[in-house]
């Protein structure tokens, strides 16, 4: 299970930096399977990134088809509340890391502080820019796990 900061997302759809999406995408293909959760903020977080370069209709197009391949949890206010205490994180990123220590999951970004606080929270995370083999080691031993959703 992965918790994919929405900063690895825009790289997705980033026309501006080629080594940046491609990573991003590297990601996604090598994370097919895996179940992506997102906290609610997410979708709201994403399309402030995108409507930077992109109109309104290609954004919520974009914004609809990434919230259609993720699971979005509420209620995370409790959880992303003892992480911002413990960690004195961004908002943002207290969603992020509770999220992805309410699930189990591996926080992915491309947030170096969001990953460090999600450290201190007790949380596996990796920052992608710079740990891109070990991102996809741990993939490689989620697939191998119990919660990579083989022959979907």
């Amino acid at each position: 299970m992965l918790v994919i900061d929405a900063s690895v997302w825009f790289d997705l759809f980033n026309e501006h930096d080629k080594d940046r999406r491609r990573l991003a995408e590297q990601l996604f293909s090598e994370a097919e399977k895996l179940h992506i959760y997102e906290p609610a903020l997410f979708k709201v977080e994403l399309a402030g990134l995108l409507a930077r370069r992109h109109g309104q209709e290609v954004v919520r197009k974009l914004v609809k088809e990434v919230t259609e391949r993720v699971t979005v949890l509420n209620g995370l206010h409790e959880e992303a509340f003892e992480a911002a205490l413990k960690t004195g994180c961004r908002a943002a990123d207290a969603y992020y890391i509770a999220c992805a220590k309410l699930t189990g999951a591996v926080l992915i970004s491309n947030d170096r502080i969001q990953v460090l606080n999600a450290r201190k929270a007790g949380v596996k995370s990796y920052y992608l820019l710079k740990q891109g083999y070990e991102v996809f080691k741990a993939i490689q031993g989620l697939r191998e796990g119990p919660g990579y959703r083989s022959g979907l």
